[in-house]
């Protein structure tokens, strides 16, 4: 975030309405047109009156309430002009379905948004796919593509309703629709006195997100009210005259804009201006000469969209009253993989203002492949481990490349090339998003990966996510209650990186950072020095890829557990022969890994070389040919020992740290026993103490995922 962005200067993201500096810097021609066309709008009046002969009907318009309550004025028709909900469920819909129907109003009308996803069948959430439900549309009226005649006061009102919206790049809505696609043309009926649509036309209060088309059928039926939502920053009305200067101002905003400079050098966009201003001065004449103020027919243009969970400093719009989510409004979530989204998604469905931190360029944590493994870790373990931002700003006079200093901010992943989830695809499965049609089972790591991607996009968490930013220090500030938190940023230039830091402040903490950072490594005699002499024939699993150097070679692994068991499992499918080392030699490992080259060792109680290769107690690496084994020998716990091993790999787990949160919380050196009831980690990097119901440390705020 830059320094005019963070002080207000210039818009954060697309959801936000552009400031006077956006406007003067993209076009300040444009920018004073906007200005002089409102000044119109108001010297001409309403452009739309009620018949004089009839009582006028009321609307009460509202759109974009997402899962929430707001405070409705009495009228005769309550319109809805979808986001009813931010999830789309059977559940989420029926719960506002119960609140509209306790409203007084004789009409309820509603349409979908490109949240409501359970009106939409391709992106009808999995779980009610699975349950069969239906929401309850009892006593409303649902219009899609549809229209429906309503008596009221005397007055025949024609009105439709659609639910499209043109596709924005980057994120996956219900109802989207593409320019080759578009729904609009010719499709709302001529009659039409009210326009429902959840998106806007373009050029009116759209937050330059509205549909062209859907102007062009504005133009064609003129309706007496089109009421629509999605720009929630841009919320109220206008009344425009559908006339010669209503064209001259839509085809100015449709000119490229040519920036601060571009806008002094003569342009077709000079001419534009000027029409806009005869046609704008001679609209005001006509009107008040001939008909007084108001004067010809036009449209009400009512943008209907609740300004909830979208302004970062949680402002609300007068016209409503939300309930308020308590003293949290702010959140920071530190790590963008499975629990740092759905996080993401359930607070954003609260009305709270998140924001993301995640140190790599994606989403998805653990699940992004990369052929590049990460580095050696310490053998043996230390504790503490020392932070990556801290060892790049150590080594940032040491000529370390951008390259190198962006492998060591941001380390890959554990994943390596044919991984498969662990488990069916239906246990992995969040109630935020189907599993693709096709996909397979167990899922392949792409899968997973490209699933977190679209629960990103769908749920529009991805635009909340700072990338490149890593967590160096999480403390509350005492007194205010709130959370303070610095990050470091890997900036680069064309010939250097360095280290840039920023402060933030939050109400509440999620910690979603996972435990596959850091590898655990045993200190077990010898293994340090195997490690030194031949760095290239020792790995943790975490740097494990892909099985082709371990063809015909003898591999040793220690660890039990999952990892353990798929790397042996593929190297015996490709002509390993390995031995796992583990505590219980008493399972049969080629029944758990399928192959008779498996076999199950006894506890590694010491690595040894032999003497005839041993320099000295510093000796540097050795090289050794591809097929020439370590020179040395592995002595098990039942004295037994093992000759001629080529690898050793470590899969051993990883420790569980958070080395931001600080000396409280964090406290590396305690042992198990001396946990207090501040503590979360503590020597043996296991477990993560005090925890209620497993996920909050109360009363602290501080939610570790």
């Amino acid at each position: 975030m830059g320094v005019l962005t963070r002080v207000g200067l210039r818009r954060s993201s697309i959801w936000e309405p552009y400031t006077i500096l956006d406007y003067l810097i993209s076009s300040p021609l444009i920018y004073l047109s906007v200005k002089f066309y409102y000044f119109i709008l108001f010297l001409r009046a309403c452009s739309v009156h009620p018949p004089k002969e009839k009582p006028a009907v009321r609307l009460v318009c509202i759109a974009d309430t997402h899962s929430q309550t707001v405070a409705v004025p009495d009228g005769d028709i309550l319109i809805h002009a979808g986001d009813i909900t931010h999830a789309g469920t059977v559940a989420e819909l029926n719960t506002q379905f119960d609140w509209l129907r306790s409203l007084p109003h004789p009409v309820k009308i509603i349409i979908a948004g490109n949240h409501d996803y359970w009106f939409d069948p391709v992106n009808r959430p999995a779980e009610d796919v699975d349950s069969g439900q239906v929401p309850d549309l009892t006593g409303l009226i649902y219009l899609e593509n549809s229209s429906t005649l309503q008596e009221v006061k005397g007055r025949k009102l024609h009105i439709y309703g659609a639910p499209y919206m043109p596709k924005v790049n980057g994120y996956r809505f219900a109802f989207e629709y593409t320019e080759a696609t578009q729904p609009w043309s010719n499709k709302v009926p001529i009659e039409t006195d009210i326009l429902i649509t959840h998106c806007p036309p373009q050029h009116h209060r759209d937050l330059y997100q509205g549909c062209p088309h859907l102007l062009r059928e504005v133009w064609r039926v003129k309706p007496l009210v089109h009421v629509f939502g999605h720009a929630h920053w841009c919320h109220g009305s206008e009344a425009i005259f559908l006339d010669k200067f209503q064209e001259a101002y839509e085809r100015l905003l449709s000119r490229p804009r040519r920036g601060l400079i571009g806008d002094f050098i003569p342009s077709q966009t000079w001419l534009d201006v000027l029409i806009f201003v005869y046609y704008g001065i001679y609209g005001v004449l006509l009107s008040w000469l001939r008909t007084g103020a108001g004067g010809n027919r036009g449209s009400m243009m009512v943008n209907a969209a609740q300004n909830i969970g979208m302004d970062p400093d949680n402002r609300q719009d007068d016209r409503c009253t939300i309930p308020s989510p308590g003293a949290i409004r702010s959140v920071a979530i530190i790590g963008a993989g499975l629990s740092g989204l759905v996080s993401a998604v359930h607070l954003l469905r609260a009305g709270i203002n998140i924001t993301i931190f995640e140190r790599a360029n994606h989403v998805g944590g653990a699940w992004k492949y990369s052929p590049q493994p990460d580095r050696d870790p310490p053998f043996p373990s230390v504790r503490p481990p020392i932070p990556d931002w801290a060892e790049v700003e150590r080594l940032q006079g040491e000529g370390l490349s951008y390259e190198e200093a962006a492998l060591r901010f941001a380390p890959p992943g554990p994943v390596y090339a044919n991984m498969k989830s662990r488990g069916n695809k239906m246990a992995m499965r969040t109630s935020l998003a189907n599993w693709p049609e096709g996909s397979g089972d167990p899922l392949d790591h792409s899968e997973v990966l490209e699933y977190l991607q679209d629960v990103a996009l769908t749920h529009r968490v991805q635009d909340r996510i700072r990338f490149h930013m890593q967590v160096e220090a999480v403390s509350k500030e005492e007194g205010t209650g709130h959370w303070q938190i610095r990050t470091s940023r890997l900036a680069t230039t064309t010939t250097s990186y360095k280290v840039e830091r920023e402060t933030w402040r939050f109400d509440a903490v999620v910690v979603a950072t996972g435990r596959y950072g850091v590898p655990r490594v045993p200190d077990v005699p010898g293994l340090s020095t195997w490690k030194r002499m031949f760095p290239d024939r020792l790995m943790h699993a975490k740097q494990y890829r892909t099985p082709t150097s371990f063809r015909g070679k003898r591999v040793l692994i220690i660890g039990a557990f999952i990892s353990a068991l798929e790397i042996a499992r593929e190297l015996t499918d490709n002509g390993a022969m390995v031995y796992q080392s583990a505590t219980d030699t008493r399972v049969d490992f080629r029944d758990k890994v399928g192959h008779e080259n498996a076999v199950k060792v006894a506890m590694v109680t010491e690595f040894v070389v032999f003497a005839q290769n041993r320099d000295g107690p510093s000796s540097g690496p050795k090289q050794l040919d591809d097929d020439q084994p370590i020179p040395g020998q592995v002595v098990l716990q039942d004295k037994r020992e093992l000759k001629e091993i080529h690898h050793v790999i470590i899969a051993t787990g990883y420790l569980t740290t958070y080395p931001f949160l600080g000396p409280v919380l964090e406290q590396p050196f305690a042992s198990l026993e001396e946990a207090d009831d501040k503590v979360v980690t503590t020597g043996d990097a296991r477990t993560v103490h005090n925890l209620h119901e497993d996920i909050f440390i109360s009363p602290t705020q501080l939610w570790p995922l």
